[in-house]
């Protein structure tokens, strides 16, 4: 019996209007990077640039050679794994049920329970602490993870050139102290503004960070429907794969690689509520686009799936709405066959504001979904006729 990577929703014509739509705007569209000397780069690697525009275009023929090399493939079938975090600015006092902002204290407290909840796999920024300077957060992030967890870090990236030195004398000291390497801790995660566009700071902070032979690349701008996605579903889901082949293909480039990798797929979109323009998570339509996220990763051969959802517009800790719109969303995500989850232990989205409370209900949610994605096991034995049999009528 699978539970897991055990839905199809979308026909065969409509995974092949969904796709030749992806290349259409791949092709036509192309994506605009305020930066001469990162368009040269992509020029270079061999695709079509208009300097003038800004604009770098991604042919089909380019976007299905690679496809047809990194794709191709059958899901890997792992454990599922979580992560807790998300950046956000306050959190929930435990004693006093208040709202407070949070500080380096109550960060580092917040990764210190993480690190010891057995069904969250990985971390994010758990707390932007206010009480040091602004400048400085970027750097204090990545710190309140070295002293606080074991667990991988996902988090303390940074957003300039100017913060570039920094950071790599904090990374320098920190692998002469550990042993080690810098390739493993000193990374330059950058993501696009929107879906379609990489603004000049961004592409520099790329380009600088290559020159000093850091790992870096372009992510994904995160699409809303409604805001930088259609409105529609089927156009929204157009432009969430337009970003990430759009990022990997630029990743290629900006490392002159032959080598094209296995090719893998995320789900990230919120959905613009018109009533107060918040990007919210949790709805119906994200439900029916994790679905159609999966055929599409199937349609494409990708090896994996990952969710950056399970998150709640809940206001209070331990509600009826937390549980029901987390744990519907990450079983939406089980069934499509994800294998990663996020946001554990924030409530209150797009905004965010932790709890341990929290935390600790979401682990236990995490520890039910692992179980679910196991399934189990027919055959002879586990069906058992013989141990009924001699059981009786009344074991």
């Amino acid at each position: 019996m699978k539970a897991w990577h055990s839905t199809k929703v979308l026909t065969e014509t409509e995974r092949e209007k969904i796709h030749e739509s992806v290349c259409r705007i791949l092709e036509e569209m192309g994506i605009k990077i305020e930066s001469k000397d990162f368009l040269k780069i992509l020029d270079e690697f061999g695709y079509p640039v208009d300097y003038d525009k800004e604009v770098v275009y991604f042919p089909k023929k380019i976007v299905e050679e690679y496809i047809g090399n990194a794709g191709g493939k059958k899901r890997i079938k792992s454990e599922i794994r979580f992560n807790a975090g998300g950046y956000p600015a306050r959190y929930i006092d435990l004693e006093t049920d208040e709202v407070k902002q949070h500080t380096f204290l109550s960060s580092s407290n917040f990764n210190k329970v993480v690190d010891a909840l057995e069904n969250i796999d990985t971390i994010n920024c758990l707390g932007i602490p206010s009480d040091v300077p602004p400048q400085t957060q970027p750097f204090y992030k990545k710190l309140l993870s070295w002293i606080n967890t074991s667990k991988p870090y996902f988090s303390g990236e940074i957003t300039s050139v100017k913060e570039l030195p920094c950071y790599i004398e904090l990374c320098e000291q920190y692998c002469e102290y550990t042993g080690k390497k810098m390739k493993d801790v000193a990374k330059v995660n950058v993501h696009k503004d929107y879906p379609l566009f990489l603004d000049r700071s961004k592409a520099e902070l790329i380009l600088e960070a290559l020159k000093e032979g850091l790992s870096t690349g372009v992510g994904s701008g995160i699409a809303s429907v409604g805001g930088t996605a259609p409105v529609t579903l089927a156009g929204a889901l157009v432009i969430q794969i337009v970003d990430q082949f759009s990022c990997n293909l630029i990743n290629r480039a900006i490392y002159k690689s032959s080598d094209y990798g296995d090719l893998s797929l995320f789900f990230n979109l919120g959905v613009i509520d018109m009533r107060n323009g918040l990007n919210c998570t949790s709805r119906p339509e994200a439900s029916l686009l994790i679905l159609s996220m999966g055929d599409m990763a199937d349609f494409y051969g990708a090896v994996s799936l990952s969710i950056g959802f399970g998150k709640t517009q809940a206001k209070t800790i331990a509600s009826v709405q937390s549980g029901v719109e987390r744990l519907s969303d990450f079983l939406t995500g089980v069934y499509a066959g994800a294998t990663r989850f996020g946001s554990l232990g924030i409530i209150s989205e797009p905004e965010g504001i932790n709890s341990i409370v929290q935390l600790v209900i979401d682990n236990e949610i995490a520890g039910l979904l692992k179980r679910i994605a196991k399934g189990f096991l027919v055959d002879e034995e586990t069906l058992a006729v013989e141990v009924i049999k001699e059981a009786g009528y009344k074991p």
